[in-house]
């Protein structure tokens, strides 16, 4: 006689966790459980073609430094080959001697002062001169033939100016200074003398030069108590104030006073 098992009762609970399992096949089948390395992955993809490529420079790196070391070898191969070939003494020889010596002989020769040829000589005739005596004086015709000397030029005599006339030419130089800016009327004391200066160079180049002439920048310049760089500016304040005259000939400036000079 068989005995047969009996059948389990199925639960409820049973069939809803065959659901769930059933459910979860599903979504499995959906979505890949090694899917969140897909990222990372992605990543490492780039990255590796990065080191691709730089490897390939490198190669191409090492490709022309093999060229550039066969090249150089084949220069020092062949610079080695010359130095066999050719007889290169590094000291001076007996010919670099001799040359030495011609060459100084030579520049001796050149710096050797030279010398005075001998005058050739002329056939110069005697005329015979009628004399009363047939002996004549040797010291006479040495005196003939002396030539006279020349009576040296007289120089002019220095003009002497009286008092009167100076007083009267500082007042003048007195008149321009005030007409001008303060900083030569009295402020800087070593610019109104030299402002002096330059006029009483003006005035004495216009009593002593025709109408017309001018005098030049160094031609007043007295070193070290009147230097270029005060001239300049005395000049200009003497241009701007319309009491001296200026003009360019041949791009050299040319300064005339403008103003009457007293002359007595």
């Amino acid at each position: 006689m068989s005995i047969k098992t009996p059948l389990r009762r199925v639960s409820s609970g049973a069939l809803k966790h065959s659901n769930n399992s059933s459910s979860l096949n599903i979504t499995s089948k959906d979505h890949h459980p090694l899917e969140f390395l897909t990222p990372a992955l992605t990543d490492l993809s780039d990255e590796l073609d990065g080191i691709i490529s730089s490897t390939q420079q490198l190669v191409e790196l090492d490709d022309a430094l093999s060229q550039f070391n066969h090249g150089f070898g084949s220069l020092l191969w062949s610079l080695k080959l010359n130095a066999y070939c050719i007889n290169w003494p590094e000291a001076p020889t007996d010919e670099s001697f001799a040359r030495v010596n011609e060459l100084t002989a030579q520049l001796q020769q050149s710096m050797a002062p030279r010398e005075p040829r001998e005058p050739t000589p002329v056939d110069t005739q005697v005329v015979p001169q009628e004399s009363h005596s047939n002996h004549s004086n040797p010291a006479d015709e040495t005196q003939a033939h002396e030539p006279e000397p020349s009576p040296e030029p007289l120089k002019p005599k220095p003009k002497v100016v009286s008092v009167q006339l100076r007083k009267k030419r500082e007042a003048f130089v007195d008149s321009v200074i005030d007409s001008l800016p303060l900083e030569y009327r009295g402020s800087q004391p070593a610019l109104r003398n030299a402002m002096s200066s330059v006029l009483h160079a003006l005035m004495k180049h216009q009593c002593t030069t025709p109408q017309g002439n001018g005098i030049r920048t160094p031609d007043i310049v007295k070193h070290p108590d009147l230097p270029q760089a005060k001239v300049n500016k005395c000049l200009i304040a003497l241009v701007q104030k319309k009491a001296v005259v200026k003009w360019t000939e041949s791009g050299v400036a040319y300064y005339r006073l403008q103003l009457e000079t007293p002359r007595r």
